[in-house]
This record gives C-alpha cells, sequence and structure tokens, in this order.
C-alpha cells in the first residue's frame, strides 16, 4: 500500500512532471524528437491517470499503469543492445510494485 505520506494520486502527477520533463531535457541535449513525443505522451498518460484517481472516476490507476509498461517498454531494446541493466529498469520495477500493491488493494475493493 502508499504511505500516508504519498498516495497514488500525488505519484502520478510527481511522474507526469519527471517523464514530461525528462523527454524535454532530451530533445534540448540531443534535438530528439523520439524522446520529446514519448515523454509528453507518457507524461499525459500519467496526467490523465491523476486527474481519473483525483476525481475517485474508475480506470486511473490502471491507465497509470499502463504508463508505466510503456516507460519500462521502452527501455527495453536500449537494455538488450547494452546487455545491462539500464538504471530506469530498476526504477520502473518499484514502480509497478507500488501500483501492483495500489491496484491489487483497488480490486479488493470494487469486489
Amino acid at each position: 500500500m502508499a504511505s500516508a505520506s504519498t498516495s497514488p494520486t500525488t505519484s502520478a502527477l510527481i511522474l507526469s512532471l519527471l517523464t514530461s520533463l525528462g523527454g524535454t531535457i532530451g530533445y534540448l541535449r540531443t534535438g530528439s524528437l523520439p524522446s520529446i513525443i514519448a515523454g509528453l505522451a507518457v507524461g499525459a498518460l500519467y496526467l490523465f491517470s491523476y486527474f481519473r484517481m483525483r476525481a475517485g472516476q474508475t480506470y486511473g490507476e490502471e491507465i497509470g499503469l499502463l504508463a508505466s509498461l510503456v516507460l519500462g517498454g521502452s527501455s527495453v531494446p536500449r537494455a538488450i543492445r547494452l546487455r545491462k541493466l539500464v538504471p530506469v529498469d530498476t526504477w520502473d520495477c518499484g514502480g509497478w510494485m507500488g501500483c501492483g500493491d495500489t491496484c491489487s488493494g483497488r480490486w479488493n475493493e470494487r469486489k
């Protein structure tokens, strides 16, 4: 479960800001259009997740999980090419575990 100080809603908002900022920085440093497009798209998914959870609407957590899967999946080709773990992979695994706890808690509430 999420701690009292950091709710899933807050996490979604923070991840939205971080991924959008990361994509923008990637574009500014290298001129990479895929960086800014992916960063803003994943950031938008997290932001959409934030608004849905904040309003108490359904599928907010699932949209956040989808954004995490997209973010984690985007690093798989790089990890294969480098033949080692990419730091984001470890961070995403922690995010997936936290989201798994949140989603399973919400799933049990719906039953």
